[in-house]
C-alpha cells in the first residue's frame, strides 16, 4: 500500500525549510562527518523496491566494552567512543544480510555518533563490508521500528519519520511536539521523538521531549503515536504505564504507574500521586490517593506477607534543577489498608534531613517487616535498619544491603497480572499461551 497521500503532502510541507522533498543518491561509505546536505534516498539497482524478507536476524550484533561493533562474533572494523556507549540497533533483512544503526545512547545525551542518520547493511560473512542503504539528515534509525509486514520503518526524527521500502521514499510521518517553557532558549523549542516500541501495527510508543538546554529539563513523558497507518494524520496521546504491580494476602491487586521520570532522568512526572487497587481480579480498580507527594508517582510497593493492612511505598524520584540530590523518593507507611499514610523517610531521622538525600538502596524482609536502607548524605553515606517497617530508624548498620526488587508480575485466583507495552496485563495460570486481556489502562 502506498503512503497515503495526506502524510505525503504534509511531510513535503513540513520538512520544506529542512528537507527537500527530491530524490538524490544515497550510496555512500561510512561518513567521516555529518553531510549538510538535504539528502532523500533513491532505489539503487539491487535493493530498490525490496522489503526485509525475513523477521529474524540472520546474524549477531552487539557493542563490545572497546567500542567495536562486532557482527557474527567477529570484529566489523568500525569503532565507537565507548564513553559515549551509542545506541547499535540492528533490523532483518534476508537469511545473509543484517541492517543496522547506530545512534544516541539515550534522549538526554548531548552527543550524536557519527554515523548517526544511515542505515547500513550489512552481510554476515563479511563484517567490514557496510553499505550505506539510506541517509537522512536528522534521522536516528537506532531508534526504530519495523511495521508488521516490514514495509515501512518509522524512526526517530524532529517528530516521527517513516520509510517506505517498496517506494524506497520516505516522509515525517508526525511533526515534534513543541516544549515551553524552556529556560534555555526565549521562543519554544521543537521536541525530539525516540521511538522505541509498538503497541500495535498502527501504534507507535515515543519517548517526547528536549533537548532544552539541561538534560534534566527533558519532559520524560511517554506517548503514544496512534493511527499511523490511517488516511488520516496520526495523533498522539498519553502513554498508559505501569510501573508496579503486586497482590496481598487477600488476593487483592494494587498498581502504581510511577518511575518514568526516574528512568528518563526528568524533572517533570506523568504519573498520579497513588495507587489503584483492585478487589476483583482486575474487572475494577479504585483509585488511593496518598497526599505529600508533589506530583509524583509510586515506583515501588511492599506489603506486609501475612498482614495486608501493612504497607510500605516508595515514590518515584525525579531530576531537581541544580540540585545534589533527586527530588522524591520518599518512603511513605500505611497500617490499614491505604486509607492513611505516613511519610517515614529515614532523612526525618535525621539531625539535619536537608543534607540527607533521599533512599538509593532498599531491602525489605516483607516476613519480619524489617528494612534496610542506603541513603546518601552531603557528609558521608548512612546505612539505616527499621525493624516496623520504617516507623523508627537505627543507624549505622554494617549487614550488606541486598535491593528488593519491585514487584512487576503479580497472580491472584485464576490469574497473572503484569505490565504490557500499554497498561496492566491479565493472563490466566492455567493456560498461558491464551492471549491476555489489558484490563487496565492508567489515565492521562
Amino acid at each position: 500500500m502506498a503512503m497515503p497521500a495526506p502524510l505525503r503532502a504534509f511531510a513535503c510541507l513540513a520538512a520544506a525549510s529542512v528537507l527537500a522533498c527530491t530524490s538524490t543518491s544515497a550510496q555512500i561509505d561510512l561518513p567521516s562527518e555529518p553531510s549538510n546536505d538535504p539528502t532523500q534516498p533513491e532505489a539503487g539497482p539491487s535493493v530498490g523496491g525490496t522489503i526485509p524478507s525475513t523477521d529474524v536476524l540472520a546474524c549477531s550484533l552487539e557493542l563490545d566494552g572497546e567500542g567495536n561493533v562486532r557482527i557474527a562474533g567477529q570484529r566489523s572494523g568500525v569503532m565507537v567512543d565507548p564513553d559515549m556507549n551509542p545506541r547499535v540497533r540492528g533490523f532483518p533483512w534476508d537469511h545473509e544480510t543484517i541492517l543496522v544503526a547506530i545512534g544516541m545512547p539515550s534522549p538526554v545525551f548531548w552527543t550524536a555518533p557519527e554515523q548517526i542518520g544511515t542505515l547500513f547493511r550489512v552481510a554476515c560473512e563479511r563484517p567490514r563490508d557496510w553499505v550505506s542503504m539510506v541517509h537522512i539528515d536528522g534521522a536516528d534509525f537506532a531508534w526504530a521500528e519495523l511495521s508488521l509486514d516490514r514495509r515501512w520503518l518509522y524512526f526517530s526524527y524532529p517528530g516521527v519519520g517513516v520509510f517506505d521500502f517498496a517506494a524506497w521514499d520516505w516522509a515525517r510521518l508526525a511533526p515534534p511536539r513543541v516544549l515551553s517553557p524552556c529556560w534555555l532558549a526565549e521562543e519554544p523549542v521543537e521536541a525530539n521523538d525516540y521511538v522505541f516500541g509498538r503497541i500495535a501495527d498502527d501504534a507507535l510508543v515515543v519517548y517526547s521531549g528536549g533537548p532544552c538546554g539541561f538534560e534534566a529539563e527533558w519532559e520524560g513523558r511517554t506517548q503514544v503515536i496512534d493511527g499511523i497507518r490511517e488516511d488520516e494524520l496520526p495523533f498522539r496521546r498519553s502513554r498508559a504505564f505501569v510501573g508496579t504491580v503486586t497482590a496481598d494476602s487477600k488476593g487483592r491487586i494494587w498498581v502504581g504507574d510511577g518511575g518514568q521520570c526516574s528512568a528518563a532522568e526528568s524533572v517533570y512526572s506523568p504519573a498520579h500521586s497513588g495507587l489503584w487497587r483492585s478487589d476483583d481480579g482486575g474487572e475494577s480498580w479504585t483509585f488511593v490517593a496518598i497526599a505529600g507527594l508533589k506530583g509524583r508517582g509510586i515506583a515501588g510497593l511492599w506489603i506486609h506477607a501475612s498482614d495486608p493492612l501493612r504497607l510500605l511505598a516508595q515514590a518515584e524520584c525525579c531530576y531537581g534543577f541544580a540540585a545534589d540530590f533527586c527530588e522524591g523518593g520518599e518512603l511513605l507507611s500505611s497500617e490499614d489498608g491505604g486509607v492513611t499514610w505516613t511519610d517515614v523517610s529515614p532523612r526525618l531521622s535525621q539531625p539535619d534531613p536537608e543534607v540527607v538525600g533521599p533512599v538509593a538502596q532498599l531491602e525489605v524482609d516483607r516476613v519480619n517487616w524489617q528494612v534496610d536502607v542506603r541513603v546518601p548524605s552531603h557528609e558521608s553515606e548512612l546505612r539505616l535498619r527499621s525493624r516496623n517497617g520504617g516507623r523508627t530508624w537505627q543507624n549505622g548498620i554494617t549487614d550488606p544491603i541486598v535491593p528488593s526488587l519491585i514487584s512487576r508480575a503479580a497472580e491472584s485466583g485464576d490469574w497473572h497480572f503484569e505490565p504490557a507495552l500499554e497498561g496492566l496485563m491479565r493472563t490466566r495460570t492455567d493456560e498461558p499461551i491464551e492471549a491476555g486481556r489489558i484490563v487496565f489502562r492508567p489515565g492521562p
